[in-house]
């Protein structure tokens, strides 16, 4: 039997190398910065008419074609984590966005009855002889 021996410095440099490879990071500062610097200065700058994140997208994609945009749902998560200085509060649609989860569906009784059934309504009504 093998021991191998751990040592808390070697596993801290390891994993801060690792983390300097990290996807969001790489974007934030590489591909997407230009959308990221623009997007916090319009909605610093906006104080009245605030849109969602999905209007911002497509008024970049609009106004500067040549340049990279990333994804709603990404700019979303992005807000989530912390990798943006703006927050919730700010966008008044973030707070109203929900996502529906597949397999997370509960059946539900109805929730009011709407009277009667046709099946158990009286004889006389089903011969329509007499109105009201």
């Amino acid at each position: 039997m093998s021991y191998e021996a751990y040592y808390a410095d070697t596993a801290q440099i390891l994993h801060e190398q690792r983390c300097q490879h990290d996807y969001c990071q790489l974007h934030l500062k590489g591909r997407w910065h230009f959308f990221f610097n623009w997007l916090t200065a319009k909605v610093k700058k906006a104080k009245f008419r605030l849109q969602s994140i999905d209007g911002y997208c497509h008024l970049f994609k609009r106004l500067y074609p040549a340049h990279a945009c990333p994804s709603t749902p990404t700019v979303y998560r992005y807000l989530d984590r912390g990798l943006l200085p703006l927050d919730n509060t700010i966008l008044p649609e973030k707070l109203r966005r929900h996502i529906k989860h597949a397999g997370r569906h509960r059946d539900r009784r109805n929730k009011r009855l709407a009277g009667t059934s046709i099946e158990q309504r009286p004889q006389a009504v089903n011969e329509r002889k007499t109105f009201g």
